[in-house]
């Protein structure tokens, strides 16, 4: 219910007018005050529901600006920063992290879409897998690739940690693919079904 609150508020306050329209619509046929006083209390209630949702910030929100921080740290070429996004149990990860991006050097790294953001509400910690499209500029340190534009998808699985979401692995990708550019062993895809 809350998630309805927080994430759909232009759907309740659609609802919200309509009872509202229908219970002034049946006062103006039958002449019953408690039918007007419902019809203002509802009709009142439609900017109560955009202070809640505005106030309300659920682990999807959370985590959009989180990872915002995180692309924000690999634009700026902070590498360590970024390093301490990894979970600190998920040495491979880091170790695998530290391996790749020292090679580029980014001029651009933003999120272009989210395809898919899944709250693990049944794990303990709670975990989250997201799906995204990034788009870079990259320049490899040593090599031809300079000034690339690209887009990668990316998944990535999360954990919540009292100091926040830390990655436990992530995969990049071509959008149709594995490519020579790949990394992750793991098929994070599984974790998007439900």
């Amino acid at each position: 219910m809350v998630e309805l609150f927080a994430e759909r508020p232009l759907l309740l306050s659609v609802l919200l007018g309509l009872l509202a329209m229908a219970m002034f619509y049946a006062w103006t046929r039958s002449g019953q005050r408690s039918l007007f006083v419902a019809a203002g209390v509802l009709g009142l209630l439609i900017p109560v529901v955009w202070v809640v949702a505005g106030a309300i910030v659920t682990e999807e929100e959370e985590l959009r600006t989180w990872l915002a921080r995180l692309a924000a740290d690999v634009e700026a070429n902070r590498f360590e920063d970024a390093y301490r996004a990894i979970h600190p149990d998920q040495t491979e990860v880091l170790q695998r992290a530290r391996a790749e991006l020292p090679r580029y050097e980014f001029s651009q790294a933003r999120i272009a879409s989210f395809r898919r953001i899944r709250v693990l509400e049944e794990t303990d910690p709670l975990e989250a897998v997201v799906d995204l499209n990034a788009n870079v500029v990259v320049s490899q340190k040593r090599g031809p690739v300079q000034n690339q534009k690209v887009v990668r998808r990316l998944l990535l699985h999360l954990q919540k940690t009292p100091s926040g979401w830390k990655v436990i692995d992530y995969d990049h990708r071509s959008l149709v693919g594995r490519d020579a550019f790949s990394t992750g062993g793991n098929d994070l895809e599984e974790l998007f079904r439900e």
